[in-house]
């Protein structure tokens, strides 16, 4: 059994972020440092009744021009937990609730690897409505993401890819070798292979 198959089994409906994760080290590339970051927040979700998990408010925070003002946890959130994450790992974030802010965040590439940024439509292409998150892998016409406000929680979810918009990378001109490449697409794959995706994602 692998290491994320141990580590996110079956029930992940868990107030409190993963503790036990592959650490942040010096010298992480940048997509390696947002899915791990990422990673460590599995399992963070909505709770039921009148109460607001604090984390989610922390996510809100960073979707504010001052990182000030946290929101309950009813305002959609897959914007801010991107905030929260790329902010966090050293980076700017687009300080916005809204997830199509992202379409401008960082450099727009056309051939993804996982810990890019990947944005969606919602209820039409001009709406300016849609969905954010980290890209992890496609396979066939479903794209894998690891997100925020996925089913009211942070997990991995399947789309399919009919309404992306665009891939998002922090610095396009950074080189990535191929074990780097490798290295990401070896952790988006145990995480995808090795968890129970969520396959009712829509953004319809």
């Amino acid at each position: 059994m692998n290491f994320f198959r141990r580590l996110f089994r079956k029930k992940r409906v868990k107030i409190e972020p993963v503790k036990i994760m592959p650490e942040i080290k010096s010298g992480d590339t940048p997509n390696k440092m947002i899915l791990l970051k990422a990673i460590s927040q599995i399992g963070v979700g909505e709770i039921a009744g009148k109460k607001s998990n604090k984390q989610i408010e922390t996510y809100h925070k960073f979707s504010t021009k001052n990182n000030d003002r946290g929101s309950n946890e009813s305002v959609p959130w897959c914007s801010s937990f991107l905030c929260w994450v790329v902010e966090t790992c050293g980076f700017h974030s687009t300080n916005s609730k809204m997830a199509r802010s992202y379409e401008k965040w960082g450099e727009k590439v056309t051939t993804p690897i996982p810990g890019d940024i990947v944005t969606f439509w919602r209820k039409s292409l001009k709406s300016g409505y849609g969905h954010v998150a980290v890209f992890l892998l496609k396979k066939g016409k479903y794209i894998y993401v690891l997100g925020g406000n996925q089913s009211d929680e942070v997990n991995v979810t399947r789309y399919k890819t009919d309404k992306i918009t665009g891939f998002h990378r922090e610095d396009s001109k950074t080189s990535y070798t191929q074990t780097e490449t490798q290295e990401l697409i070896k952790i988006a794959n145990e995480l995808v292979f090795g968890e129970d995706v969520k396959s009712g994602g829509s953004v319809t």
